[in-house]
């Protein structure tokens, strides 16, 4: 079935006028929101603090009510994480070397990254595209075609090259959440 953008948000909308449950969810939430836009300008940290309780009691409540199904998303995740690294798809690879090359050139020339988190972004993303690289010339090398996937998975050096890059990015990105959540932490807390 296909809806329209302006379909779909009406299908949401008649959902949200249909039950009384709706109606609460719908006021609870522009509330909430009303609340964090008031607070941007009075940056009350008792505000923060009771809209944050807020927000994780009403997460709590729904992991309370659907703990199976939020088992199931999990491991459904965990088994396409696991999926991407054991069976990489060459257009994901692709994607990535490209996002990695863009913030490799963005460290290049911001001011805004501390000295050992550009130290970190130049050495990973660098061995992310030594792997690429390597991968490129022994693929034109050997003349394999990479939109075949039977020569990716029986090829141990290509599938090598893409499973390192992916671990490599996979540390990247854990690193950056942990250091930019530190970073906000801190300067939260310490100010």
């Amino acid at each position: 079935m296909e809806l329209s953008i302006f379909d779909k948000i009406g299908e949401i909308l008649k959902y949200f006028t249909r039950s009384f449950l709706g109606i609460e969810m719908f006021i609870l939430s522009l509330v909430l929101i009303i609340f964090l836009i008031l607070n941007l300008k009075k940056k009350s940290l008792k505000i923060n603090l009771v809209l944050t309780e807020i927000i994780v009691f009403i997460m709590i409540f729904i992991i309370g009510g659907y703990e199976s199904f939020i088992k199931s998303c999990l491991k459904t995740f965990v088994k396409y994480i696991i999926y991407l690294y054991y069976f990489p798809n060459i257009a994901v690879y692709f994607m990535s070397v490209i996002f990695t090359t863009v913030i490799l050139i963005f460290t290049m020339y911001t001011k805004k990254i501390e000295y050992k988190k550009k130290v970190f972004n130049i050495v990973t993303i660098g061995l992310i595209l030594t792997n690429f690289l390597a991968l490129i010339s022994h693929t034109i090398s050997e003349g394999i075609k990479l939109t075949l996937s039977v020569k990716i998975y029986k090829g141990t050096l290509i599938l090598s090259c893409i499973e390192v890059s992916n671990l490599l990015l996979c540390i990247y990105i854990i690193v950056t959440i942990v250091y930019y959540l530190y970073r906000y932490l801190k300067k939260t807390y310490d100010e």
